[in-house]
């Protein structure tokens, strides 16, 4: 791809049933016409905030932060 920008995030998680905090990095690939790959651990993944669920509950009330936000 040409005119890609990577971007490292670290992402922001706050379980709203059992109130566990947690943080993940993921990588984000920014490519023409608004289109983002992501990452993590080297793998494609879904966006962070698709279906996240507590590593504490398994719950899946999740609030979803941006680093930053």
């Amino acid at each position: 791809m040409k005119d890609v920008q990577i971007v490292d995030e670290l992402w922001r998680f706050h379980c709203l049933g059992c109130l566990h905090r947690w943080e993940r990095p993921f990588r984000a690939r920014h490519g023409g016409a608004g289109q983002v790959a992501w990452e993590r651990g080297g793998q494609a993944s879904m966006p962070p905030w698709i279906d996240p669920s507590c590593p504490g509950c398994r719950g899946t009330r999740v609030k979803v932060l941006p680093a930053g936000g």
